[in-house]
């Protein structure tokens, strides 16, 4: 088996996050979990549990980066969130000697404090940001 294992979390960027809501509840019958208002100043958010996974559903606020690139580039998918349970440090080596420059994060999502993040740096990844976080113990 690989680093990854399971998918943790999977961020759709849209143009209204409660248009979205109800296009998941009247086409899926989904409803959230949980609602964010004005998430670190850039955005609302719809928080679903899907199994293992943590579908965030964002719309970014006037005025942002994310709002900007959302305006640019449409709604879509901003970021899929691998799982691991290998060491995420080890892991973290293994990349950086084969030249990836990484961000390291810890606690960084609220629904899973606790857990250690690593990115790769889109510009070493071919355009893709990856995200690999440890499932905590």
């Amino acid at each position: 088996m690989g680093v990854f294992q399971y998918v943790q979390q999977i961020e759709y960027n849209v143009e209204s996050r409660d248009e979205m809501v109800a296009y998941l509840e009247r086409n899926f019958g989904m409803k959230p979990d949980r609602l964010e208002e004005n998430v670190r100043g850039e955005w609302v958010e719809a928080q679903y549990r899907v199994g293992e996974t943590l579908l965030r559903i964002r719309e970014p606020l006037p005025g942002t980066d994310k709002r900007k690139f959302l305006d640019q580039h449409g709604p879509g998918i901003r970021v899929v969130a691998w799982g691991t349970t290998d060491n995420i440090a080890e892991v973290a080596k293994k990349l950086r000697a084969n030249g990836n420059s990484l961000k390291a994060k810890r606690g960084f999502h609220q629904s899973s404090q606790g857990v250690e993040q690593i990115d790769i740096d889109p510009k070493d990844s071919l355009g893709i940001l990856f995200q690999i976080i440890e499932r905590p113990r």
